[in-house]
């Protein structure tokens, strides 16, 4: 049966395990889905961002997406296999750079990447625009900073300070700073970070990640000393 209540564009929340040509299931969701007479290939979609980034091109040239989740910009366009390939895109309303002097995303409606995803999760990164790298399974704005930094260095750090001020103040600003507040990024060796997790300025935990996951921690806080 219908779900009338929630069968409008987008997320779509199923009630049952009713089987629907108009729904399809994507990294753990299930969306409204669109059917579009074409074959899409990935070679054909790196092909297009990367001569031009702007969504509205984008669109104006593969089509419109097989299924979209507006709210978090996040569209989603059927390519083989049953596999999707999702575009993330920045624009109003969810900036991934820091915003301009006025406060309004730099660049706005432009794609900051695109991967590959299958009923259950994102298998791999199909392209990203050169700012952005992939940390913690999230596309984030990437700093490049000339420096070379190892888990040593974070260890002895945190024997003799546990603040972020003090951490900026030796070695620079964080490579991929976390929009909440709650985490930044050093790039170390070999597409690793170490994940500085915050307190405001109190560093509480130092961990090595990669592109997908944490990998370990190198150090914790411990609360009985504070």
């Amino acid at each position: 049966m219908k779900n009338e209540e929630y069968d409008g564009p987008g997320l779509y929340y199923q009630d049952s395990a009713e089987k629907r040509d108009d729904i399809r299931w994507i990294e753990g969701r299930s969306w409204k889905y669109t059917h579009y007479d074409r074959k899409l290939t990935l070679d054909q979609l790196r092909a297009v961002v990367e001569k031009n980034d702007d969504f509205g091109n984008f669109v104006s040239v593969i089509g419109k997406p097989n299924c979209s989740w507006t709210a978090y910009a996040y569209y989603y366009f059927e390519v083989e296999n049953g596999l999707f390939a999702v575009c993330k895109v920045e624009d109003a309303t969810n900036d991934v750079r820091p915003l301009d002097s006025s406060g309004f995303v730099k660049k706005p409606n432009s794609i900051v990447a695109i991967y590959i995803s299958d009923e259950k999760k994102n298998l791999n990164t199909v392209w990203m625009a050169p700012d952005i790298h992939k940390v913690m399974g999230e596309y984030r704005y990437y700093r490049l900073v000339k420096r070379k930094l190892s888990e040593d260095f974070f260890k002895e750090f945190a024997k003799r300070s546990h603040s972020l001020i003090q951490l900026k103040k030796e070695v620079g600003l964080p490579n991929i700073d976390e929009h909440m507040d709650w985490d930044c990024y050093y790039e170390i060796s070999d597409n690793r970070y170490v994940d500085c997790h915050l307190n405001g300025d109190n560093i509480e935990e130092f961990s090595v990640v990669d592109s997908k996951d944490k990998l370990y921690t190198i150090w914790k806080e411990n609360p009985s000393t504070n």
